[in-house]
């Protein structure tokens, strides 16, 4: 199966270029988690079967790091920095992009539920937007048409419900959801700071743990597994 796993990855192209997920990984193979390597062209594959060269025998290798760590149950983080003060909020990722790094504090603008296109330029800015009235990734879509660098959505019922944010796996900016609660609060600070212009951040709450790996390795997978003990979540 190996081979015929190589085989298909170099027999593959990719045809949507937008796709926010789509990039190099370490070997230099265009992946994204949308549409993995792209799509096989078979004619392409069979003539590069007929001359492959059968992959070296199987080896495995497996490495154990132990670490008694106390991990956040919600770790991303919004930050509102507005009249001189920082109010930090939990919001809950969507299945699109999501920052592996605090962003830079950008200003934030409400732009209203953005259930259609936006008039307005958010260039180098983030928008604050009200669920309700078109799907989520439409939001943060008309958000990033208007040069949004990310997009804050929050809940417009239910006080403290807040969820994953489905549908974005093309969005091409990262978002998330807040609470109603927490969405008026923002809303409120904004509101204080008048043409002062509070500003927009996200920020995670991690925990890093190192596992040594002694050996050099050219990897054709690789595969990682988190045991801990949690009321809800099992093994990672």
């Amino acid at each position: 199966y190996r081979d015929v796993q190589q085989v298909l990855i170099h027999a593959s192209r990719h045809y949507d270029f937008a796709d926010p997920f789509l990039r190099p990984n370490a070997a230099g193979y265009w992946f994204s988690t949308n549409t993995g390597y792209g799509v096989p062209d078979a004619g392409a594959a069979v003539r590069l079967a007929k001359r492959w060269k059968n992959a070296g025998a199987l080896v495995k290798k497996s490495y154990n790091q132990n670490s008694l760590t106390e991990l956040p149950d919600d770790g991303l983080q919004l930050r509102i920095v507005a009249s001189g003060e920082e109010t930090v909020f939990t919001a809950s990722p969507g299945n699109g992009l999501v920052p592996d790094d605090p962003t830079e504090a950008l200003p934030l603008v409400d732009v209203g539920r953005a259930t259609v296109s936006l008039d307005i330029d958010l260039t180098g800015k983030a928008a604050l937007i009200e669920r309700g009235g078109a799907f989520f990734s439409e939001k943060a879509r008309h958000a990033a048409n208007a040069g949004a660098v990310f997009a804050v959505i929050y809940n417009h019922r239910n006080g403290n419900e807040r969820f994953i944010l489905g549908g974005l796996d093309f969005t091409p900016i990262p978002a998330v959801f807040l609470s109603q609660n927490d969405g008026t609060a923002v809303k409120a600070l904004l509101n204080a700071a008048g043409d002062e212009e509070a500003k927009a951040a996200f920020s995670l709450d991690s925990k890093v743990v190192t596992v040594a790996v002694p050996d050099s390795l050219l990897c054709e997978q690789v595969g990682v597994r988190v045991k801990m003990t949690h009321q809800i979540r099992g093994d990672i």
